[in-house]
């Protein structure tokens, strides 16, 4: 199918690299927040990850060494059925999220309409973009999550 499309639009590149390139290059992991990640699971912390992405995406996010080891499940919108922001794609992940335990939930997401929605469906939710937000640093993420679990 990828190649019929690359026919079409006589694009040269090979699928195969493009597919490589997609499922590897294109896919750029903040070093400080997995660092960041690893210490709040050594804390305790039950971390997953909630992602638009598709099956194929999916699978080789969850199939990452570091991130089989510092997460408990990699949820994406294909799995859900759902993109986020929609206030659905949050409802039916506090569902599951909350299928074996209590409380509340906390999003931590770099785009703030997510934030927004999945405030409307029950999380607590800090914004964190260290690419758009020059005051964004792990230290900053530190101290909002811990007065957000503070309140708890």
């Amino acid at each position: 199918m990828l190649s019929e499309l690359f026919e079409k639009h006589r694009l040269t590149i090979d699928v195969d690299a493009f597919i490589e390139y997609w499922l590897t290059k294109d896919l750029n992991w903040n070093v400080d927040v997995l660092k960041f990640a690893e210490e709040l699971k050594y804390s305790g912390h039950v971390l997953h990850i909630a992602t638009n992405q598709d099956r194929i995406r999916g699978r080789h996010i969850r199939e990452h060494v570091k991130i089989k080891r510092l997460f408990t499940e990699v949820i994406t919108s294909a799995d859900v059925g759902i993109n986020k922001p929609s206030i659905e794609f949050f409802q039916k992940l506090r569902e599951r999220l909350l299928k074996n335990s209590s409380g509340t939930p906390v999003l931590i997401d770099d785009d703030q309409r997510n934030i927004g929605t999945a405030h409307a469906a029950g999380f607590k939710g800090i914004y964190f973009n260290p690419d758009l937000d020059p005051n964004a640093s792990i230290e900053s993420l530190d101290t909002a999550l811990n007065t957000l679990l503070a309140g708890q």
